[in-house]
């Protein structure tokens, strides 16, 4: 593994590059930049260094030295003219090229390169991409003799030779298999382990492709069929070609990718980049071995992101350097600019809360009409208490309590929309949303009024969005059977609880419940309020309703995604002291967490552990001066 590199500029000058310091580099090196940046040439440039012999250039220079002499002697002790000019251009080419391999070895020696090597460069494998126009050859016109030696090509290191030989190592494993169940076959010892590697390299294929080679007869001739059809090259896509590619690549040449320097350039052509990561991973994983190393050139925000930080380095205008703080620059721009990279975030936030969204949707409809769940006796009879109401021709009624723009109501409709035999729940179910206009944006409201619209429920629009508490609660007082507080409750500062419960007791019917819905390990850090964001677990619900078995976990996903219902009777029960409970609690359990982590992350390290350090941390910090300032 290389572990330090130091390209001097008068070996990156001859590529059009600046060259510089690469520090600290570890089992993935990702070069990272946008197009005609440089990174495919520094990938280059970095592979012929690595490649270049020193000792074996010096010895060949020692060589062409003695050479040089001989014909320097020849040159003296000829009389002939026309044998001397020869004579005389031979040594003037040798020289010349004397000259030019000193001047090389001169800049390689000045490379500083660690670990050093003092015989021969480490092995090293490029795994390039095979040319757009290259014909995998069809197994079925080959001889016995030709498809044994195209079988066996595929052994060689790098993907092209692989793609070439595909069809017939499939036909090889393909006749393994059958010979495996050949009654007259299956005792042999040969055998055996030609089914134990095919098995192998299925497991693989079944990974990166999501099917299994298996075989089929056309008369006496055994053929493999992939997916249940007979395997034809050129009926499967480009990418799915260059995974069987891989899959023979990560099979086949074990040997020669154990422990040896891997070189790629824009693995992700042609690729989904959860087939690429997979390929990566486990060529990274179960294949390099202790002293191997990929280096990669991309273009891709998902590799940086599998890559991780401390593998990225930022090819721009021909100059290199360690991504390391400046990585936002880097992404920006991968997308495009700043726009670009904020286009994204927005993105991916909107569908973090379309999922969270879709997971509030299920915990409230009754299971006849969302998937079943858990089957937990406290979830059931929470559905239980909307069936029996919607078994009675009763109307539920829903409120969105701080509805934001109405990714609930968007949720709920799409719900509808794609389950069948929901008119009667429809037709009884009527959907409001509140938003306090102190923290509404014009277009987040324009957006939510459009989705709870698109309910088409009966009457204007105005009877189901609201922006007054005062007005809401004349009208529907002890009317709500369920209201809802999704992603909310840890942006409410901890002043304003009591008040809010008792604004949702005045709402909710007499038999009526409050969910709460919180991601319990958030996709990213906020500060909707001075005090920071307070994320409270069932246990921390328990202890600030002053009811620690009385709050239902209607579902709890992944440990994360949190839906409790709290009975009505409850709500009136918060005080002072019950939130300092609550809170104390989540400072507890924070604390327990962190040191949890330190003591998990010192054996081994990863981006999930430092995200849930610094959110646990922050949540005890955040607790920490809730509790001061209340006190």
């Amino acid at each position: 593994m290389i572990k330090q590199l130091y390209i001097i500029p008068e070996l990156a000058t001859q590529r059009g590059l600046v060259g510089g310091s690469l520090d600290r580099l570890g089992k993935v090196v990702i070069l990272a930049g946008p197009n005609g940046s440089g990174k495919s040439r520094y990938l280059q440039l970095i592979q012929s260094i690595v490649q270049y012999n020193q000792r074996g250039a010096a010895t060949n220079i020692s060589r062409s030295q003695n050479n040089a002499s001989h014909l320097a002697f020849r040159l003296e002790n000829t009389k002939d003219e026309e044998r001397q000019l020869s004579i005389q251009q031979e040594l003037s080419e040798l020289e010349s090229k004397i000259k030019e391999s000193k001047q090389t070895l001169e800049l390689h020696q000045k490379t500083i390169f660690s670990p050093p090597y003092t015989y021969a460069p480490p092995s090293t494998v490029v795994l390039d991409y095979p040319a757009a126009n290259s014909v995998a050859t069809d197994a079925r016109n080959m001889s016995p003799a030709q498809l044994k030696t195209s079988a066996g090509s595929t052994i060689t290191p790098g993907l092209t030779f692989a793609f070439a030989g595909m069809h017939a190592y499939c036909t090889h494993v393909a006749q393994s298999m059958y010979h495996a169940r050949h009654p007259m076959m299956a005792g042999s010892n040969a055998v055996i382990q030609q089914q134990q590697d095919a098995d192998t390299f299925n497991r693989i294929v079944q990974s990166l492709l999501g099917g299994k080679l298996d075989f089929t007869l056309d008369e006496t001739e055994v053929l493999p069929t992939f997916r249940e059809r007979p395997l034809v090259i050129r009926e499967l896509s480009t990418g799915e070609r260059i995974l069987l590619a891989w899959a023979i690549s990560l099979h086949r040449q074990q040997r020669a990718l154990s422990n040896a320097i891997v070189f790629i350039d824009e693995p992700e052509s042609h690729l989904h980049h959860d087939a690429c990561i997979r390929a990566l991973s486990k060529l990274r994983d179960e294949v390099l071995g202790p002293d191997g190393q990929i280096w990669l050139a991309t273009h891709s925000v998902p590799l940086l992101a599998w890559g991780g930080l401390d593998a990225v380095h930022f090819v721009k205008d021909g100059s290199i350097r360690f991504a390391g703080n400046t990585v936002t620059s880097v992404v920006e721009s991968l997308l495009g600019g700043k726009d670009g990279k904020d286009r994204l975030s927005t993105f991916l936030a909107d569908a973090d809360e379309i999922a969270f969204m879709e997971f509030a949707v299920q915990c409230i409809l009754p299971a006849g009409v969302a998937d079943a769940k858990t089957g937990d006796k406290q979830q059931v009879q929470f559905t239980e208490v909307l069936n029996q109401r919607l078994a009675s021709n009763q109307h539920v009624r829903i409120l969105d309590y701080s509805a934001g723009k109405g990714r609930f109501a968007s949720a709920l409709r799409e719900r509808f929309a794609n389950t069948t035999g929901n008119e009667a729940l429809r037709e009884r179910l009527n959907y409001f949303a509140y938003n306090d206009p102190r923290f509404i944006e014009p277009d987040e409201k324009d957006a939510c009024k459009a989705r709870v619209a698109a309910l088409e429920q009966p009457g204007p629009i105005e009877e189901y969005y609201w922006e007054s508490m005062a007005q809401l609660q004349a009208t529907h007082r002890h009317e709500i059977d369920i209201i809802v507080l999704c992603n909310v409750l840890h942006e409410i500062e901890p002043d304003d609880w009591i008040r809010t419960f008792r604004d949702i007791d005045e709402l909710l019917a007499p038999d009526g419940v409050l969910v709460v819905m919180e991601d319990l390990l958030p996709p990213v850090g906020e500060l909707p309020n001075k005090r920071g964001y307070l994320l409270l677990d069932e246990f921390g619900l328990g202890l600030l309703f002053d009811a620690p078995k009385s709050v239902k976990v209607l579902q709890k996903r992944e440990n994360r995604l949190l839906a409790a219902a709290i009975p009505k009777a409850l709500l009136s029960r918060v005080t002072p002291e019950t939130r300092s409970s609550a809170l104390e609690h989540l400072m507890s359990f924070s604390r327990e967490r962190v040191e949890q982590i330190r003591a998990e992350v010192s054996n081994s390290p990863s981006h999930r552990l430092g995200r849930e350090h610094a959110h646990y941390a922050m949540l005890y910090t955040n607790a920490s001066i809730a509790l001061t300032s209340l006190r």
